[in-house]
């Protein structure tokens, strides 16, 4: 049995949302692959697997009554694909309550009990978006800030959204 359970091919295809503000370079999962799916369960999907050959973490997303996989810059920099090109999508169910915590921001919740029970009180997904906003800077600096700056609005009860 293959580490990965499912696959397809798929055209890379833009994906906007809004009026063009946003907008996405996605592959489409085709419909007999995610009915093989728990997507009525987990409407967020979170997988893992490899496009062509390059790994990825995501979660599927629904849009108009399909469901489609983002994929990322980095992705697409290392495999060379461009809009059109055909993406070899290797994947398998994720552990959908992982949360990748940078190691700054687990310091500074290990040194507030406060931050650290709004932390644990929190969905998986809200705890991704905290520890993204910490985890995306390059610079160490930026990133210590940065969890200062979330431990500081999960004692005041802030969300994510209010700073």
């Amino acid at each position: 049995m293959s580490y990965f359970t499912h696959a397809f091919e798929a055209p890379l295809a833009h994906h906007d949302v809004g009026s063009k503000r946003y907008q996405y370079v996605v592959v489409y999962v085709p419909d007999e692959v995610a009915r093989a799916l728990p997507l009525s369960e987990f409407p967020r999907l979170r997988i893992e697997g490899e496009i062509n050959d390059q790994p990825f973490e995501a979660a599927l997303n629904p849009s108009g009554g399909v469901w489609s996989l983002m994929v990322p810059k980095s992705v697409r920099d290392a495999t060379g694909l461009d809009l059109g090109d055909v993406a070899d999508v290797r994947f398998r169910v994720g552990d959908q309550d992982h949360v990748d915590v940078p190691v700054e921001l687990r310091d500074a919740l290990a040194g507030d009990e406060r931050a650290r029970a709004a932390w644990h009180e929190m969905t998986p997904g809200k705890q991704r978006g905290w520890a993204y906003l910490v985890g995306k800077p390059k610079r160490e600096e930026t990133r210590h800030r940065k969890a200062a700056v979330v431990v500081a609005a999960l004692k005041d009860g802030r969300d994510i959204r209010d700073i």
